[in-house]
């Protein structure tokens, strides 16, 4: 009679515990907080909707291709899980890793999450973030990307007297021209001067000339960027005395 009681006494409590799995599940969840999800940048981000707007420049000769996204994952309760990527508008390829990776999902393993994404189109882009913890709470980013292709140069042309060697002596200077997309990657390779008929291309912005006379004398001056885009040309009459 005593065993029949202790087996009964511990088939109810095993009822017991069992039965109570769901409830002890239902209590976690509802203690449980869902993460958090920021992008980790020097760039205004839309509090409200938690969104990143930015642009990229499409080029073959430049390492700013790839746009490289940090977030910031957190969890109160350490519960992160996964970090699901999409890019729901506009095509591309992302990098994680240095291995290319179409839309998916990747196991949090850190607090700092980066991936990179190289856009295959000019245009609009728009990639969603979801970090999920194992509870099925999530959190969201959105990156409004918008890339474009190579911008050209604009040059501009200065002269100003030396007058050491000769008193016909010109500093002609190019310092001024800009490679308009040079927050991007772009710089400037090359300086095209013609002094009337003579043509000096140099890496220099700026070169010193010694004028056989004095005269009106034409300048004229084009730059060129690192994807070889050359600007239009910009001329200046200039007398020399």
């Amino acid at each position: 009679m005593k065993i029949k009681t202790i087996l009964i006494g511990s088939l109810v409590f095993s009822i017991m515990i069992i039965s109570g799995c769901d409830d002890r599940q239902d209590i976690f969840e509802n203690l449980n907080a869902p993460p958090s999800l920021t992008f980790n940048t020097f760039k205004p981000v839309d509090i409200e909707t938690n969104t990143l707007r930015d642009s990229v420049k499409i080029s073959l000769k430049s390492k700013s291709r790839r746009y490289k996204i940090r977030l910031d994952l957190e969890d109160e309760n350490n519960n992160l899980d996964l970090i699901r990527f999409e890019a729901i508008s506009g095509n591309g390829n992302f990098y994680y890793n240095g291995q290319i990776l179409g839309s998916g999902e990747i196991d949090i393993l850190d607090k700092e999450f980066l991936i990179e994404y190289e856009p295959s189109n000019v245009g609009f882009h728009s990639i969603n973030f979801v970090a999920s913890d194992k509870f099925g709470l999530s959190a969201e980013g959105q990156l409004e990307l918008t890339a474009f292709k190579n911008l050209p140069p604009v040059a501009e042309v200065e002269i100003s007297e030396i007058k050491v060697r000769s008193p016909l002596e010109f500093k002609i200077s190019a310092a001024k021209s800009i490679d308009q997309d040079q927050g991007f990657g772009g710089f400037l390779t090359k300086y095209i001067y013609t002094i009337n008929d003579k043509t000096i291309i140099t890496a220099k912005d700026n070169i010193n000339w010694i004028f056989p006379e004095s005269g009106n004398v034409l300048l004229t001056i084009r730059v060129e960027d690192n994807d070889g885009a050359v600007s239009e040309i910009v001329s200046k009459t200039v007398l020399i005395n």
